[in-house]
């Protein structure tokens, strides 16, 4: 929603990475957590100009590119899912992030509580799906340079397909309904308080000359 301008004299960001990962595989089971730590030194963050005019129509304002002193993003990520012989599978994913500038003020564009829950089942070539889409409220932002806060939600997706192998070649057709709910919500990186869609339909063809490749399985990401 802002103009941006240069800044010739920015010096080049440095950061301080740590990360730890467990994980497991098996058969049935599988799941897998990681959590990080960043520090970032000459942080480049777009601040707000106030003494320059907008640039173009409908432009809250103009940004000019800064270093922050220093900054740190530390949050963690985890995944888990089951298999079983019946065609019955399941992915759920969460993940979460934190951060703060030197100043004290909340580093912009970080995700709230997410996760992704979705539940399938596939038989003789078809594959249904149930996907759930979730977020809490994002509350911790960043006012000094336009971030505003938004409202947690839950979306209901509903996936369904059949693929026809056809001498060693698969035909997949994917039909999936998404905001079955219609929910009215934006995410965390929607700036201009603009909406995501509503309830909408998606149909989808694909043909792979590889009769082992997948189709219909959606897997779900934070």
């Amino acid at each position: 929603g802002y103009d941006y301008i240069g800044n010739a004299s920015l010096k080049a960001e440095k950061s301080l990475q740590a990360e730890a990962n467990l994980s497991y595989s098996g058969t049935i089971f599988r799941f897998s957590v990681t959590g990080y730590y960043h520090r970032l030194y000459d942080y480049i963050l777009g601040t707000v100009k106030g003494e320059y005019p907008a640039f173009t129509i409908g432009s809250m304002g103009v940004k000019e590119y800064t270093n922050i002193n220093s900054a740190f993003i530390t949050g963690a990520d985890a995944s888990a899912g089951f298999t079983l012989k019946q065609g019955l599978q399941s992915v759920n994913t969460l993940g979460y992030a934190y951060g703060r500038l030197s100043g004290g003020s909340p580093v912009p564009l970080l995700s709230p509580l997410r996760g992704i829950n979705s539940l399938g089942y596939g038989i003789k070539g078809w594959h249904i799906q149930a996907e759930g889409d979730w977020a809490l409220a994002k509350n911790s932002v960043n006012t000094e340079i336009g971030e505003t806060a938004t409202a947690g939600y839950f979306l209901l997706n509903l996936r369904t397909g059949y693929k026809f192998v056809i001498h060693n070649h698969v035909l997949a057709i994917k039909f999936s309904v998404e905001n079955v709910l219609d929910t009215k919500y934006r995410e965390y990186a929607d700036w201009g308080n603009v909406y995501r869609p509503g309830r909408n339909y998606v149909v989808y063809i694909s043909y792979a000359f590889d009769k082992t490749l997948g189709c219909c399985v959606s897997k779900a990401k934070p």
